[in-house]
């Protein structure tokens, strides 16, 4: 166990140095989506498992500009999943994320596979569960994912349906009252003129 402290000791005092032989493999990878995915993956892993691994606000933009650029890609959609989430979890407040966020709601919607529609929601909800948002951007974010209810496609609509479920599940109480008139009437018009089964 001493050995594997060491290891460990080492390991986080270098982090900085990694992170950054990361990022520059992840920036070079253009023309190779497995190295990128790779890059991503690792840094996923890295974010979850050791506190001390803390990139800066560059490096967060870095992989931020990666992962949502790609989440729409079939083929990345799982590891950008993960990187966005384990961002999240460590609360970074860039506009990037606000403005991604957008983009990703969208996917809710629009996603090309029932996957990828998946994948979005639950980082959406997360987002709007645990991220530092104030009452306006919370209006913001939930009225946008109201809007996804007039996507053309029933799959779609369907998508946004479940992630206003899960939102008005795992909302607190409070937060719910606050935001009811926003979420309900236009829920309750839009179902009533909707006339696809879903």
């Amino acid at each position: 166990s001493d050995a594997t402290n060491m290891r460990l000791s080492k390991f986080e005092i270098s982090s900085g140095s990694l992170i950054r032989r990361i990022i520059a493999l992840l920036n070079s990878s253009n023309n190779d989506p497995q190295l990128a995915q790779d890059c991503l993956r690792l840094l996923s892993n890295l974010m979850l498992r050791y506190v001390n691994v803390s990139p800066s606000n560059a490096q967060y933009r870095a992989i931020l500009q990666y992962a949502f650029d790609n989440i729409k890609v079939e083929s990345s959609t799982s590891v950008c999943h993960s990187v966005l989430r384990a961002i999240l979890s460590r609360r970074p407040l860039l506009s990037e994320i606000y403005t991604g966020m957008d983009g990703i709601c969208c996917l809710i919607a629009s996603g090309i596979s029932e996957h990828s529609r998946k994948m979005c929601a639950q980082i959406f909800l997360q987002f709007l569960l645990d991220y530092p948002l104030g009452a306006r951007r919370l209006q913001h974010y939930v009225e946008q994912l109201i809007a996804n209810l007039k996507y053309e496609c029933p799959v779609g609509r369907a998508s946004v349906l479940n992630t206003l479920h899960a939102v008005i599940l795992k909302f607190p109480k409070s937060v719910l009252q606050d935001t009811a008139e926003v979420i309900f009437l236009p829920l309750v018009v839009q179902l009533g003129t909707d006339a696809s089964s879903m």
